[in-house]
């Protein structure tokens, strides 16, 4: 364990040109030999005596690269990462503070990489040409979010064949870090149909049993709304679509309860929780209707049905859904049912709020009373814009590096 808290292990092997390099000069020894055996005239002599200079001389060579290669890495120390944060798929730049505290071995040629190692999975993401002794540098990691959550360490390997390309020298940390990796929201043509709220505005249930409200004035179009109500003939004029504000459209408060229940986990990948391909569409569902439904509800609240019940920051009008999505990117599946839901719907429509539960797909034991809409990645994947939702489930099944 270095001073800094990272935990550190060095390793040096012949690269497949080592390997080669020193084989061949094994062989010219060889042959070498026997030529001076053979000749035991003095011109003989001081021919075969040369000739056996330079196989020694390379294998020296492939004897002392990888010490050299040692060195060079032997006091490299990393700092802890800044905490990153960023929605799955977007491409991060992870500043690494490498100090070097020989002082007399350069660290050259260094490539940053980062993966699994053991399963064959590792790609470079940054490179140093120099470190000189006694000093410091922030190599700058080109780092892809991918599956959602919050890693509390970043496991990279410095890598240096320097001076001569025989010997490998490779440095593993496993450094300290907070990255998390939001769900990356959808894009809905259109909403889901919701059922009016139990409570809200006496002209709002107005509206709902007649169907009929008042022009209160127009505003621009936003992804995700409804498009029924888009004023064609202004959008025409405008060049951008413009929708009807309808006076009693005040919704009441929309309350997503996301179900974390499965049937089973899959098998987890190395330090990562285990994964659930169903329970993650569903995470993805909240995160775009959450971000949808703030356009045309005032308040959007979400609650996590686990082991226990625990509640996000709420969304109010069209405000920004980033506390949201960081509460979503930490939750996880866990096997089981889910005890008293369909009470605790009742109670949020009772409540006034509009009841929306989203799940794995996984049916078994979700008991609801009638009016309440239930729905999965499944149920709603005509309402997913075709292209961005190849992406979605493309990122969902990532893994991370």
């Amino acid at each position: 364990m270095s001073p800094d808290g990272a935990a550190r292990t060095t390793s040096v092997r012949l690269t497949p040109l080592g390997r080669t390099f020193q084989l061949l000069a094994l062989t010219a020894l060889v042959g070498a030999e026997v030529v001076a055996l053979g000749d035991s005239s003095g011109a003989g002599g001081l021919r075969a005596g040369t000739l056996l200079f330079v196989p020694l001389l390379a294998l020296l060579l492939s004897w002392i690269a990888p010490l050299l290669a040692w060195l060079a890495l032997r006091g490299l120390e990393a700092e802890e990462c800044e905490p990153i944060t960023g929605l799955a798929g977007d491409e991060v730049v992870l500043p690494l503070r490498l100090r070097n505290r020989s002082r007399r071995f350069a660290a050259r040629d260094l490539v940053v990489s980062a993966g699994r190692s053991q399963a064959g999975v590792v790609r470079p993401v940054g490179f140093l040409d120099e470190l000189a002794p006694r000093a410091d540098a922030v190599v700058p990691l080109a780092w892809r979010l991918t599956r959602r959550g919050r890693r509390r360490e970043v496991r990279l390997a410095l890598l240096s064949s320097f001076p001569f390309g025989l010997a490998e020298a490779r440095l593993a940390l496993t450094l300290p870090a907070d990255v998390l990796t939001l769900p990356r929201p959808g894009v809905l043509r259109e909403l889901p149909p919701l059922p009016p709220a139990g409570g809200g505005t006496r002209e709002a249930r107005r509206v709902a049993r007649s169907g009929s409200a008042d022009l209160r004035g127009l505003r621009e179009w936003r992804e995700g709304e409804d498009e029924h109500h888009i004023h064609w003939k202004v959008s025409a004029r405008r060049g951008k679509r413009v929708l009807r504000e309808l006076a009693g459209e005040e919704r009441g408060a929309v309350r997503l309860l996301l179900v974390g229940a499965v049937a089973q986990l899959g098998e987890s990948r190395g330090d990562e929780p285990p994964w659930h391909e169903g329970f993650e569409r569903a995470v993805t569902l909240a995160a775009t209707l959450a971000q949808a439904l703030s356009a045309r509800h005032p308040v959007v609240r979400l609650s996590f049905l686990g082991r226990s019940e625990s509640e996000a920051p709420a969304v109010r009008g069209r405000g920004r859904v980033d506390d949201l999505l960081a509460f979503l990117a930490e939750v996880e599946p866990h096997v089981g049912g889910v005890a008293g839901l369909g009470t605790r719907a009742e109670q949020v429509r009772r409540q006034g709020e509009v009841p929306l539960v989203v799940h794995a797909g996984e049916t078994a034991g979700l008991a609801l009373p009638p009016g309440v809409t239930r729905l999965d990645a499944d149920a709603v994947a005509g309402l997913y814009a075709p292209a961005r939702r190849a992406a979605l489930l493309q990122l969902a099944a990532g893994g991370s590096a």
